[in-house]
């Protein structure tokens, strides 16, 4: 039996809240159980710290029997309404400017309850990035990371190899991070959560405040849903596969996430879940994609050649080839009239959409807007991705394949821009259809991508910005700080479905 059971939800008048408040941390502590009744952070030290993170505690049945308050450090210490003062706490807390050690020590009698954080997401899409174990529980080291506020690295000492649970349910604004307690196979484990802001160490950055939002939220992207066990949306959302090249460009430039675990670490664990054989928003399934969207081959190639590029992944190269190739030839058996680019399934043409939201999805990540056969933003990524492929080939000593998807990418390259540049707009289109029709609305996206790969030659990819940057002003785009518009014409034969 656990050493509580009753609800506290609400505190009432269980006495004071348990406060700490540095720079880096700011903490409220249940007067009657070891839990957080809120806690927020600033990852960067600064005093600007977020939203309480946390939903209301869960437990009663405490006693909190020491407290020392220092200048610089508190210590609180728990123990069960049952228990002799003279026994150890069921839980330490120790808090400090960037730090918060929680101690359980193992004492006879019924089981001591574990330290949970109740994470409500409907504050701060609040996530947890690690390693999942065999048991399904995340493996130590791993990193809390509170969008808006900065990360939290947790270790352990006392018990090698402990796992800690971590939870949550689809489209749920809750999810858990629960830490064991203490037992009689393991007396001690003490629990270290280090307050730090990870990010890229650029020249000049530490400095200036403009990039103070950059420093505490490089990481927001790296959102990993522990039912799935792989990169997602959020902590609760879906994980779509035409996403995790984005994820792992964004962890090939991460320094470690903590000792012995990188943010390719956790990219490297997503593919191996759709290397298995498992699913994602991208791949085939009844009332979204008939066939893979044009994007998501692409989009895993890229990441599993970060993961090797930049994570020194070569046995796990070797060992996934094979399933690694087959994306690759999956997605060059799309090019069905073998003029070097990638198609989908869905035409494309304009009028085949239904009214209302769309049955069958179009062609990439864009979801809502009717992409369709050849689409310009996927065959880009594609580029990027033969490329890449003949980079694994040639690291395993494949040649062969290695030539083939060297001349497969150049093939492409030659055709991109006389199919997708609009002559009347100056820009790239979106996608070419099926009947021949090439669709346009400025998007930029597409026209970035494009230009940043190099499948456009420079002097018509300066003329193509011009032209960009003039529609945006002749629309009277200036909300900058939103970001940038998807596409700046009104849509006049093809439907639109908000997101």
């Amino acid at each position: 039996m656990l050493r509580h059971g009753q609800s506290a939800r609400a505190q009432g008048d269980a006495g004071p809240l348990l406060t700490f408040t540095s720079n880096s941390i700011e903490a409220h502590l249940s007067p009657i159980a070891p839990e957080f009744v809120s806690l927020n952070i600033d990852g960067l030290g600064e005093g600007k710290r977020g939203a309480n993170v946390l939903e209301p505690p869960s437990m009663a049945g405490f006693t909190v029997s020491d407290v020392r308050l220092g200048s610089a450090a508190h210590r609180i210490e728990y123990r069960s309404i049952d228990e002799s003062p003279t026994d150890p706490p069921a839980w330490a807390i120790e808090l400090s400017d960037k730090r918060i050690q929680l101690t359980t020590e193992w004492c006879p009698g019924p089981m001591t309850a574990p330290f949970v954080f109740h994470f409500d997401l409907a504050k701060c899409h609040s996530t947890v990035l690690g390693i999942f174990a065999d048991d399904g529980n995340l493996r130590l080291p791993a990193l809390v990371h509170l969008p808006g506020q900065g990360s939290i690295r947790l270790t352990a000492d006392g018990a090698p190899g402990t796992t800690v649970g971590y939870r949550s349910e689809h489209r749920s604004t809750l999810a858990t991070l629960t830490l064991p307690a203490a037992t009689a196979a393991t007396r001690r484990i003490a629990y270290t959560l280090d307050v730090t802001a990870i990010y890229p160490r650029l020249p000049g950055i530490d400095d200036d405040p403009r990039f103070d939002p950059f420093r505490r939220n490089w990481l927001n992207v790296m959102q990993l849903n522990p039912s799935l066990k792989a990169l997602a949306n959020n902590t609760s959302s879906t994980s779509c596969a035409f996403c995790y090249y984005e994820y792992a460009d964004v962890a090939a430039l991460t320094p470690p996430l903590a000792a012995g675990l990188t943010a390719l670490d956790v990219v490297r664990e997503t593919l191996d879940r759709i290397l298995a054989g498992g699913t994602a928003y991208g791949l085939p399934a009844p009332g979204n994609f008939p066939t893979p969207s044009s994007d998501t081959m692409p989009s895993m190639l890229i990441a599993a050649a970060n993961c090797v590029r930049e994570g020194h992944s070569d046995a796990w190269l070797a060992a996934n080839y094979s399933g690694i190739r087959g994306w690759a030839e999956s997605m060059l058996a799309t090019d069905t009239n073998s003029n070097g680019l990638v198609k989908y399934s869905v035409s494309g043409n304009s009028g085949i959409w239904p009214d209302g939201f769309p049955k069958v999805r179009p062609s990439n990540w864009w979801d809502t807007i009717g992409f369709g056969y050849e689409d310009a933003y996927a065959n880009a990524l594609a580029y990027r991705a033969l490329r890449d492929m003949a980079v694994l080939a040639a690291r395993l000593g494949k040649h062969e394949d290695e030539i083939t998807y060297k001349a497969a990418a150049e093939k492409l390259r030659n055709i991109f821009y006389k199919t997708f540049f609009d002559p009347t707009t100056g820009v790239l289109g979106g996608w070419r259809s099926a009947d021949g029709e090439l669709h346009d609305y400025y998007f930029l996206w597409v026209n970035g991508i494009a230009i940043h790969y190099g499948l456009v030659p420079r002097p018509q990819a300066n003329s193509i910005m011009d032209k960009l940057m003039a529609k945006m002003k002749a629309v009277g785009y200036d909300k900058f700080n939103m970001g940038l518009p998807g596409c700046q014409r009104r849509f006049k034969t093809e439907p639109f479905w908000p997101g």
